[in-house]
């Protein structure tokens, strides 16, 4: 029955579907003249998971213009099926409920205003199944960028971004803290699905590829690494919580940050795409950043720092909060969690950064018919260097 609905479904052109919303928004909003102007759009290969569109909407004989950006739900009903996660409905979720949330518990606390996490505006959902749908402000509109997924982060781009995730932890933490019930309610669904078989094949031909990407001197470290990381227990050890619980955001990479670089070098950041969510712990989060994100160069002068900043941040984040750091997430336990999910770290960003750097015309084709693994992407000369200088690097550090 449901691939029946999917076949059907996904039939309808996507820009249809964003136009039912776009003239929901436009009732809302009280408009009786108005025009919506609608264009397709690509993130050049950072996101796979839906359809992405600019539009305009406007009132005729008014000088305010809405610029807005739109993702449309494309994939099929198998890749649903095996995908780690409930993507679209966990950030619809996000969007309309937890980040309400987060909003209250800032104003509870007076946090001051250049203190609070900045998420992009978002004007309308649509939560149908295979319809899903969220319309939000158009951040390119006031010169925010996407990070170029080919290159690598700067110190000031990292300071700033691991200051936001910092934020964005800890109105988790103080979330589960000052409303456990609600907490527990809303966010019970945000973990990976347990049925990982699906995954199998699509995981194989990853390991397969990067084991082959490796040079001829780390193959067999990597391969020992491999079997013994890759277990279920393992994974499920490094990825649920160990000493602190975070919401963590899955997928905190730079291709998934919207940025502004101001004259003096330093950035402001805006995370996006919340589809990954689940009830962790920080450290995936802190490590899947820097591991995808940098170089051999970076990581020698600032992983360290790197590390020290966000929990410096965390500390001050849950300060202004009024929560007490050293009876919250004490650095003794940062710093264990840190050495426990190190390998896991690793392994995502290993696995990962084959996508990150996947090359434009070897981007997977999605649609109605897509199974998990074609979303498979082959290794990139770019993966294979990065992903070579982070295997010394890990060797250096006695992960692998």
């Amino acid at each position: 029955m449901a691939a029946d609905k999917a076949a059907k479904v996904t039939s309808i052109e996507t820009e249809s579907i964003l136009g039912e919303v776009l003239h929901k928004i436009a009732k809302e909003r009280n408009y009786k003249d108005y025009e919506i102007d609608i264009k397709p759009t690509s993130s050049e290969g950072s996101n796979f998971s839906s359809v992405l569109f600019t539009a305009t909407l406007a009132e005729h004989d008014k000088d305010d213009i809405i610029n807005l950006f739109a993702k449309v739900a494309c994939l099929s009903e198998s890749v649903r099926a095996g995908a780690p996660y409930r993507m679209f409905e966990t950030e619809i979720l996000f969007y309309t409920d937890i980040v309400k949330t987060y909003k209250q518990i800032e104003e509870k606390h007076n946090v001051p205003m250049e203190h609070r996490l900045v998420i992009p505006k978002v004007y309308g959902v649509n939560p149908e199944y295979f319809k899903e749908t969220i319309v939000m402000e158009n951040l390119m509109c006031k010169r925010y960028q996407m990070f170029d997924r080919f290159k690598t982060i700067d110190w000031n781009y990292s300071k700033e971004a691991l200051t936001q995730l910092a934020k964005f932890h800890a109105l988790s933490i103080a979330f589960s803290i000052e409303q456990p019930e609600e907490f527990e309610e809303k966010t019970k669904s945000l973990k990976m699905k347990n049925d990982m078989n699906t995954m199998k094949e699509a995981m194989a031909l990853s390991l397969m590829k990067m084991q082959e990407s490796a040079k001829a001197e780390h193959q067999d470290r990597l391969k020992q690494f491999l079997e013994n990381t890759t277990t279920p227990e393992k994974i499920d050890y490094m990825m649920k919580p160990i000493k602190r619980m975070v919401i963590s955001h899955g997928d905190y990479r730079p291709s998934n940050l919207m940025h502004k670089l101001h004259e003096d070098g330093s950035y402001s950041i805006i995370p996006i795409d919340f589809q990954t969510l689940s009830r962790n712990n920080p450290i995936v989060d802190i490590l899947y950043f820097l591991f995808s994100g940098s170089d051999k160069e970076f990581r020698a002068k600032y992983l360290r720092k790197s590390f020290d900043h966000y929990y410096n941040e965390l500390c001050a984040s849950l300060t202004r909060l009024d929560l007490s750091p050293d009876e919250i997430y004490p650095k003794e336990d940062f710093e264990y969690d840190l050495k426990e999910v190190l390998p896991f770290g690793l392994f995502i960003s290993l696995m990962l950064l084959m996508i990150i750097t996947v090359e434009m015309e070897h981007i997977p084709k999605i649609n109605e018919n897509s199974e998990l693994k074609d979303l498979y992407c082959s290794p990139s000369e770019e993966y294979k260097i990065r992903m070579n200088d982070l295997l010394e690097d890990c060797i250096d550090m006695g992960v692998l």
